[in-house]
């Protein structure tokens, strides 16, 4: 027999969106959320005109889409799954959307930073 620790193995929690902790995870999973979009191509249409862009593949850009997804994970992975997380993550993501567009780039960036220490 072969005994071993093969890591820690962290069980799945219910979310309660009353508990601040669950919130403010739910909340860097929408600002996540929201700044890995802007890395993907997006269309939007907007008084029936068609506005695209296209982001390059790059390898930057892949590396960012993989340590946002990661970080997003990390967050998502601590919850059972629930329709009202998944609901409320992408509410938040909206908002994120919304201050980043009235303060600009260095509300996302801080919102982002944030979110890193909180792992």
């Amino acid at each position: 027999m072969v005994f071993g620790s093969f890591g820690k193995v962290q069980a799945e929690i219910a979310y309660n969106s009353k508990n601040p902790e669950h919130k403010l995870d739910n909340y860097c999973v929408g600002v996540i959320s929201f700044a890995r979009d802007l890395f993907y191509n997006d269309v939007q249409i907007v008084d029936g005109k068609v506005w695209m862009y296209i982001v390059e593949p790059s390898a930057d850009v892949q590396k960012v889409r993989v340590a946002l997804a990661d970080l997003s994970n990390t967050f998502i992975l601590k919850y059972e799954y629930s329709k009202q997380f998944n609901n409320q993550y992408r509410a938040q993501a909206l908002l994120v959307k919304k201050k980043t567009i009235e303060q600009g780039g260095e509300y996302l960036k801080k919102e982002l930073e944030m979110c890193k220490r909180r792992v």
